[in-house]
């Protein structure tokens, strides 16, 4: 997913300029979150279907098995500074986020079989096709 073109952006959970993660502590148990870019008079909405991975097996299973995943879907997973793709069917982009919820890393196009980080100021990372 292309969406990243300024040099300083952030999810966060209230509206301010960069990303917000729509939705509660219960729609995030739910896997109902979307992901919103966001500026000082308007949110346009990026990903429709934000899942978390949060336990640990959640976290270990990430996207494997999925044979495809949509434009409108991501995986958030935290904690977590690192990931791997192996034995995974498609490519992925990944943003990896620090608890303040800024962006630290953005790693575009990791094919099957890649081992991506430690980037040791992230703390969560998210997952798009």
């Amino acid at each position: 997913i292309n969406f990243i073109t300024a040099h300083v952006v952030y999810l966060t959970c209230g509206f301010h300029h960069g990303f917000r993660a729509g939705g509660g502590e219960n729609d995030v148990r739910r896997g109902n979150v979307k992901l919103y870019k966001t500026t000082t008079d308007k949110a346009e909405l990026l990903i429709e279907n934000l899942e978390t991975a949060q336990s640990f097996l959640s976290r270990a299973k990430g996207l494997l098995g999925r044979k495809e995943m949509s434009a409108q879907q991501a995986l958030w997973i935290k904690p977590c500074n690192n990931i791997h793709t192996f034995f995974m069917s498609f490519a992925i982009d990944c943003v990896f986020l620090d608890k303040e919820m800024k962006i630290r890393n953005i790693v575009p196009d990791v094919t099957p079989y890649k081992l991506i980080g430690p980037f040791w100021k992230s703390s969560s990372v998210i997952e798009f096709k």
